[in-house]
């Protein structure tokens, strides 16, 4: 069974233009959960028990989610 998920969410996402000036596109929403909330929440629910994210731009996004 796997365990583990890892997120590389380093990137500028330079295509998506200004919806990622001031967030990483992690952080863009559908409907109100943010990309990188939902696909925590999913991996939770499929019984992953260890969540890792490579981060970069904007890291500072990413530490609440510790």
């Amino acid at each position: 069974m796997i365990s583990t998920a890892v997120f590389l969410a380093a990137g500028v996402g330079s295509r998506l233009g200004a919806l990622t000036t001031d967030k990483p596109k992690g952080f863009l929403t559908l409907g109100e959960t943010a990309l990188i909330e939902a696909s925590i929440e999913k991996c939770l629910m499929a019984g992953i028990t260890q969540v890792m994210i490579g981060t970069g731009y904007q890291s500072q996004w990413f530490e609440n989610l510790k």
